[in-house]
Formats: C-alpha cells, sequence, structure tokens
C-alpha cells in the first residue's frame, strides 16, 4: 500500500487532466489525503485526533493552489507524526524562507529585465503620458524623454532581493528620501514595504516603476514550483516511505545532511 502523504490542495488530484513526469510518478507513489480544514486551529485539532493517520510527506502547494492555513509554526510542526520526511512548500516554508529554486523559468529574471529598461528608459513616465490620450502631453513627452534617458550600458546598477522574498529588503522611506534628492535618479519595486499597500510618495513618482508583486507570476512558472516540489518529495521518499536520499532545494540543507549522515 502507498504511504500517506498529506496534501493541502482545493482540488481532486484525480480529476485533472493526466500529465506527465513528477505528477504521475507522484500519484503512482503516495495515496494523497486531501485538505478538509481551512483554518490553523482546525488543521492541528485533526492532528491532534490523527485523522490522517501516520503520513509520510507534507506538502503545500502554492496559495492559489492551497496552501490556505498561511505560515506553519514550531506548536503545528510538532503535531505532525513522527512519520513525516519531508515538509514541501512552494514559495515559502514555515518560518518564511523561500523553499523553491530562485528562479524556475526564468520568470523573476524576466520581470529584472523589465525593471531596469523601464528605470533607464523612463517607459512607466512615458506610458503614463500615453494613457492620457492628451495630444500635448504626449508631445511633451515625446521630447523630454529622449533628454533624460539612457541606455543601461556602462552605469552602475543596483539590485535589492533578486529571487530572495522578503518584504523588508528595504528601507523604503530612506529610497524615497534618496529619490527625492535624484540620487538614484529611479527605481522599480515589485515588493512593498507595507504590501498591499503601496507608498503613495513613491506612486506619485514618474521615474518611479511600481508593480504588484508578481515578479514570478507566470502560469508555467508557478506549474514548475509544484512540479519542483513534487520532485524533491519523490527524491526524498520511497515507495514505502522510508527515506531514500535528499531534496534537491532544501532550505535547511546544513540539519538534512547532519540528520542524513546520523541514519547511516
Amino acid at each position: 500500500m502507498s504511504p500517506h502523504y498529506y496534501l493541502s490542495y482545493k482540488a481532486d488530484l484525480s480529476s485533472l487532466p493526466p500529465r506527465s513526469g513528477p505528477f504521475n510518478d507522484f500519484l503512482a507513489r503516495f495515496h494523497v489525503i486531501q485538505n478538509d480544514v481551512l483554518d490553523i486551529p482546525s488543521f492541528i485539532q485533526a492532528l491532534k485526533e490523527k485523522r490522517y493517520g501516520d503520513f509520510v510527506v507534507t506538502f503545500r502547494p502554492h496559495f492559489q493552489s492551497g496552501g490556505e492555513m498561511g505560515k506553519w509554526d514550531d506548536e503545528l510542526i510538532e503535531l505532525l507524526p513522527s512519520s513525516v520526511r519531508i515538509f514541501a512548500s512552494v514559495g515559502l516554508d514555515s518560518t518564511g524562507r523561500t523553499s523553491r529554486p530562485l528562479d524556475a523559468e526564468g520568470s523573476v529574471s524576466d520581470t529584472t529585465l523589465y525593471m531596469i529598461l523601464s528605470v533607464f528608459r523612463n517607459f512607466t513616465r512615458t506610458q503614463l503620458a500615453a494613457r492620457t490620450a492628451d495630444p500635448e502631453i504626449f508631445t511633451a513627452s515625446h521630447k523630454l524623454i529622449a533628454s533624460i534617458s539612457h541606455n543601461p550600458r556602462g552605469h552602475i546598477l543596483g539590485l535589492v532581493g533578486l529571487g530572495n522574498i522578503s518584504k523588508k529588503v528595504v528601507d523604503e522611506e530612506a529610497l524615497i528620501e534618496a529619490l527625492e534628492t535624484g540620487s538614484p535618479s529611479a527605481a522599480g519595486l515589485d515588493v512593498h514595504y507595507h504590501e498591499p499597500q503601496v507608498s503613495p510618495r513613491l506612486a506619485a513618482m514618474d521615474a518611479v516603476t511600481l508593480i504588484t508583486h508578481i515578479a514570478g507570476g507566470a502560469l508555467n512558472t508557478r506549474i514548475n514550483f509544484e512540479l519542483n516540489s513534487m520532485e524533491n518529495i519523490l527524491a526524498t521518499v520511497g515507495a514505502q516511505g522510508e527515506l531514500i536520499g535528499q531534496p534537491f532545494t532544501p532550505v535547511n540543507s546544513k540539519q538534512v545532511l547532519e540528520y542524513l549522515k546520523a541514519q547511516t
């Protein structure tokens, strides 16, 4: 009998269209127990009642397909059965650290390139001008942009937090004050300090490009996040629930290696 596998997932996997690779391997190896509670207190109670039995894997997928319960703290994790071999989480682990490949499918890098070009070429400023549908504003922007824009080559570029998810990597107030002095002359932000609230001061700056935390927001990227997590699980847990190896992208790699060494 396949080992039990707890899955925080809204969809019934058996009803999804056939897929290849890790997805099918995953369903072939594990008996999937779907999530039936949507909040931490209910899940804690279910664990205390051993509602899901002695499952061997816990997987929290992307928040749009599951993972409704938010951050898992020590109290919850300590209630997991001792049979659990791996906790796989798409995006962030229980402590808020990234537990996925930094840039599956290159979506973050693509967005970074967009930001770079927008900052150097003032694309946000000219787009806002075009969207007024006012011929005078259009003409004024057309004349201005070439005199204040640059090509990126040969310039100093600052990147903060590429692929490292954290809402507090930038001192937003300090950035605003620096922008108001003209150094740096422009900026692009995907993640915001008080997200989902965007700074009105930043929003009012034509030289600042702002987007809604979507650098990794591409469908194929999110699918591959989940497939990568499944591959981590398949590399770690065998058909009988035994430990057979280590994950490809562990957050706690040092602790994993120490544990595996102690088991040999």
